[in-house]
This record gives C-alpha cells, sequence and structure tokens, in this order.
C-alpha cells in the first residue's frame, strides 16, 4: 500500500487497522465474486498493447468466463448477445466482454458480441483488446477441441443499425466493421458469404 494512503488515512481521522481492512475490501473484495478468474500474464498481453510503456499499467487484467442469459442485462454490467461470455477486467471493475455460443454437435464456437464498457475508453486505448478478446476464445476453443470458430459478421449483428440519420448509421456501421469483420480478417478468419460469418479452422 503507498505511504500516502496511510496518511490520507489518518488525515481523516480512520484508525490505521480500519483504513487498512477497508483498502485490502476494495481491492480483492470483488474478486471472491467471480468464478474461473484467471490473471493475464505479460507474455499473452505482449503483442496486444500497442505501445511498452503500457503494458506495466495493464498488469492487473483478468479473464472471467460467465454462463450468460442470452438477450439479458447479466453479470458485468452488458446485455449479452450469446450464452458464453469471457470478461476482460482490472482489480476495479469490468472492461471488454466477448460473448459466444457453443454448438457441441457441430464442434463449434460462434462469436456474437464484442463489447467495450462505457468509461473504459481510456485504459481499453492502451489494448488492441477486440484482437485480445477473439485470441483468448479462439485459444480455449481450440484447447477444448472445437473444430472451428466463427465469428458473426457486422451485417449480421442486430446492433448495428440499417436506417435512421445517414451520418449516424454510416459512422455506426463502420464502427461495427472494424470491430467484427475488421478484427476477424486481421485474425486469420475467411470470410464465408453463404453463412455471412468469418470461419477459422482449428483442426
Amino acid at each position: 500500500m503507498p505511504w500516502w494512503y496511510c496518511i490520507l488515512g489518518i488525515w481523516l481521522g480512520i484508525p490505521a487497522p480500519v483504513f487498512i481492512l477497508w483498502f485490502l475490501c476494495q481491492i480483492f473484495g470483488p474478486i471472491t465474486r467471480f468464478r474461473g478468474l484467471k490473471k493475464i500474464n505479460k507474455n499473452q498481453l505482449a503483442r496486444f498493447v500497442k505501445d511498452n510503456n503500457s503494458l506495466n499499467k495493464t498488469a492487473f487484467l483478468f479473464v472471467t468466463r460467465w454462463k450468460t442469459e442470452k438477450s439479458n442485462y447479466g453479470p458485468q454490467g452488458f446485455y449479452y448477445d450469446a450464452h458464453e461470455a469471457f470478461v476482460l477486467r482490472t482489480l476495479w471493475g469490468a472492461c471488454a466482454c466477448i460473448a459466444f455460443d457453443i454448438y457441441p454437435e457441430l464442434s463449434r464456437v460462434c462469436v456474437r458480441q464484442i463489447q467495450g464498457k462505457k468509461g473504459t475508453e481510456i485504459f481499453l486505448s492502451r489494448l488492441r483488446w477486440e484482437k485480445f478478446l477473439l485470441d483468448y476464445a479462439t485459444q480455449w476453443a481450440h484447447r477444448n477441441r472445437f473444430k472451428e470458430i466463427w465469428v458473426q459478421s457486422s451485417r449480421l449483428n442486430k446492433w448495428c443499425p440499417k436506417v435512421g440519420d445517414d451520418l449516424w448509421v454510416e459512422r455506426e456501421q463502420k464502427k461495427f466493421k472494424l470491430r467484427y469483420d475488421v478484427t476477424a480478417k486481421r485474425m486469420g478468419f475467411k470470410f464465408d458469404e453463404y453463412s455471412g460469418h468469418y470461419i477459422k479452422s482449428l483442426t
């Protein structure tokens, strides 16, 4: 704990043991609510950090897996579009998520949502977080012996606007295309015209 926290606690008239206990609860308390919490090491992050100076600033990143209720405002403050999700978070809260459905009979994982949380834009700007989450989901699917991973294209995303103010629609469509289509292409996925998805073989 930084020494100035103790000085602040004394200045506020808070007994040191009480203040230290409160401080530790603020850090470690939220973590106990998550199952499957895994700390991300620097080797996993290195190729997704935009500059080396940001690597230390992302030292407390975690990923946790959630079973979600589709189309429901669920844990971590996201409105999920699929039944499974990995949530990228710091000690202080969630930053972004990738949600996907599993099709065991087809040996397939299908990504339907890649979303950053409002208010975390500055933190996420240090990372190529969309790529990181898609890579994380791909590695997970490979470890679990799925044959394919799909990414839903922006044109199939129900949140990508089709009508409205021309400038707004154009801006939003560009944002969705960058997040889904461009990210998938740069991560080695191939577009399938018939299904409208980006597909990567894991075999």
